[in-house]
């Protein structure tokens, strides 16, 4: 009979992630108007290891810096690698940044939208 192979442990991503996390990293960044230097800087890791991410040279361990770096940014560890999260996790960005009395016409357009 064939071996067994057992799955990926949970603090590796999977080598599949790296490209969309490199591109979701570079893209959050730029949302908050942050360098690679300022983001190292709030994770407490080089900014060489940042730009490893983002160009996907080094994928960040999903329990380790993915989570370090998703706190930096104030999404969720699945915002960088699922597309339904990471819309999410974009929406909530420009819901915090509209104005009040806007909120109420962006509710009744996604009410009639999703209908």
């Amino acid at each position: 009979p064939a071996p067994v192979v057992a799955p990926p442990a949970v603090e590796s991503t999977p080598q599949r992630f790296g490209p969309i996390i490199a591109r979701r990293i570079r893209f959050f960044r730029h949302l908050h108007g942050m360098t690679q230097s300022q983001v190292a800087a709030v994770i407490g890791i080089a900014r060489t290891k940042i730009c490893f991410y983002e160009s996907g040279g080094q994928e960040p361990t999903f329990d380790g810096r993915l989570k370090d770096i998703a706190q930096a940014f104030g999404v969720s560890r699945m915002a960088m690698i699922d597309a339904d999260e990471f819309l999410i996790a974009q929406i909530v960005f420009y819901w915090r940044k509209c104005a009040p009395e806007k909120r109420e016409t962006a509710l009744r357009f996604l009410a009639e939208s999703t209908t």
